[in-house]
């Protein structure tokens, strides 16, 4: 029976561009930081184990892994669910830690200074929800849960939250029975405790929360009276106890998400123009400069979705999670940088003709190596053979060829001056494959003869 044609394939991860900046706990990522060769857009990630997952809480934690907190999951149980998983942005991978207390969602959820995650009111329970003002905190170095001193406002969902510069969590509005309030506090993670502060000028529900680079605190968009959704954004001074507004957003907008991009902006995705009067997806996505005062159109995520939350990752790429589409399992997505130019790849092959078929190993490809500039990089070099490993008549002598690693990032490759007696000379075919993070694939090829006869 005649043999199956052989293939060796070796690969290795080679070169990135400049590590980040992270705080101490962070583990060190390429830097996504946009290049000449670079365009930002979206791209898909892994999704959740539990899937649709829709009004959850999205947070990174202080060691930049992406938490989900419970939320809506129809594939499961009408209500709030209780568990929660974890993002690891270095592989693409989410896995379940340990559960909330109670399911909880349409809540607020944020990291604390203390390096806790508090989640704070919504709605809890399943299949029978009651909206609470309940405050649960988890700590990712632990994996544990404790319970933190509750919100001292009416009992609410759908209100928003974020983490100040000064480490404190700053929430406001949200609903209950049909009443929106405007109403808002801030809980401080050193000492436990909740202090009321100035109420928005504009009661709301549905709506997103940010932190600008100031440390001015953004209430955008959402829903006003009889579920209509707003254009309004009002940002909070912690200084002055103030609110003021600021530039509109280009159209209505609620169960949208924004997060503070690493370049300051404030993003703001996803959601619909008609808030509780019927979902009408928006297509659309926008970047809000502080220093301008201006919104300015930006790529939106491929998937439109609703009732998903948004964030900052380690890796400096916005991520997009959770929220539904039309009932469906919609994609989690990642904005950044996105590298549009292929890698470069260098392989000299030679000699090309082997002669005499001795059995001996000749190295014919030295040094083959790839380059990007856009990331973390993937080399792999192949060596195929027309004619099968030990044919009849070529000696049975292996391994017919090596690819070697030099430990540098670069391969060398030999292969051994044989051929089949029968046949009609060999021909080697070795490929070098370099793959960027962003799938971008550049493919060199050369071929070595060994001749039937000369």
């Amino acid at each position: 029976m005649r043999q199956a044609l052989a293939a060796s394939i070796v690969i290795l991860v080679v070169g990135c561009a400049d590590a980040i900046t992270p705080p101490s706990s962070f583990t060190a990522l390429p830097n996504r930081g946009a290049t000449a060769n670079s365009v930002s857009a979206w791209t898909p990630i892994a999704t959740t184990q539990h899937a649709p997952r829709f009004l959850p809480g999205v947070v990174t934690a202080a060691d930049g892994r992406i938490f989900v907190f419970g939320g809506q999951i129809s594939t499961l149980a009408n209500g709030a669910h209780p568990s929660v998983e974890v993002y690891d942005v270095s592989t693409d991978t989410w896995s379940f830690v340990a559960p909330m207390p109670i399911g909880r969602a349409n809540h607020a959820a944020a990291l604390g200074s203390d390096g806790r995650i508090y989640n704070i009111a919504g709605f809890t329970g399943s299949p029978f929800v009651t909206t609470t003002n309940t405050v649960d905190a988890y700590d990712p170095a632990t994996n544990a849960w404790t319970s933190a001193t509750a919100l001292p406002l009416t009992p609410r969902r759908q209100l928003s939250g974020t983490t100040g510069l000064d480490g404190r969590i700053y929430i406001a509005g949200g609903t209950n029975a049909g009443v929106r309030f405007a109403d808002a506090a801030v809980f401080d993670p050193a000492f436990n405790t909740w202090t009321a502060i100035a109420s928005m000028p504009v009661a709301r529900s549905e709506f997103a929360m940010a932190t600008g680079p100031s440390g001015r605190i953004y209430a955008i968009g959402g829903a006003v009276s009889s579920g209509v959704a707003t254009d309004a954004v009002h940002a909070y001074n912690p200084a002055s106890n103030t609110w003021s507004a600021v530039a509109s957003l280009p159209g209505p907008r609620g169960f949208h998400a924004a997060t503070t991009g690493a370049d300051g902006r404030i993003y703001v995705m996803g959601g619909t123009a008609n808030a509780l009067q019927g979902p009408v997806f928006l297509t659309d996505a926008y970047a809000y400069d502080e220093s301008t005062d201006t919104w300015s159109p930006v790529p939106a995520p491929n998937v439109l979705k609703v009732a998903a939350g948004a964030v900052l990752g380690s890796d400096d790429r916005i991520y997009f999670v959770g929220g539904t589409a039309s009932g469906t399992i919609p994609a989690n997505e990642a904005f950044g940088p996105v590298c549009v130019q292929s890698p470069d790849v260098s392989m000299t092959v030679a000699p090309t003709e082997l002669w005499p078929p001795n059995h001996r190993m000749v190295t014919v490809a030295q040094g083959i190596s790839a380059a990007d500039d856009c990331g973390s990089l993937a080399l792999a070099v192949a060596v195929t053979s027309n004619e099968p490993v030990d044919g009849t008549g070529d000696g049975n002598t292996s391994p017919d060829w090596l690819v070697t690693d030099n430990g540098d990032g670069t391969f060398n490759v030999a292969v051994r001056a044989e051929r089949n007696g029968n046949g009609n000379g060999r021909v080697y075919t070795i490929t070098a494959t370099a793959t960027d993070e962003d799938g971008n694939v550049t493919t060199a090829t050369g071929t070595v003869t060994v001749p039937k006869k000369k």
